[in-house]
């Protein structure tokens, strides 16, 4: 018999890579995903920025706030849109893996 702690939940997310290494994204927080052009990205008030139906969605590289190697890109890039509290943003990743339940203490 498996036995759980009371604290754990399971949740889907969404698995992405990102220079090698692999990271989950809750789905509920999920809005959508882009593949963009390295054109596509903007630089506005000093900050990357893409804009996805008319909407300015700033951008976070998971490269830069998790100190991984990028992988290139070759110009062409999947961001993952994400939503909090009605604000969302965009944030980009390697390639998008599958998606999984996972256990969450």
């Amino acid at each position: 018999m498996l036995k759980l702690p009371p604290t754990i939940a399971i949740v889907q997310a969404l698995l992405v890579n990102v220079g090698g290494e692999k990271y989950a994204i809750s789905i509920t927080n999920v809005v959508e995903t882009e593949y963009i052009a390295g054109a596509d990205i903007k630089t506005i008030g000093g900050r990357e920025a893409i804009v996805i139906r008319e909407s300015i969605l700033p951008l976070y590289r998971l490269h830069d706030l998790f100190a991984v190697p990028a992988d290139g890109g070759n110009g062409k890039y999947t961001a993952v849109i994400v939503e909090k509290a009605e604000q969302k943003v965009a944030l980009l990743v390697d390639s998008i893996e599958s998606q999984h339940e996972i256990f969450v203490k």
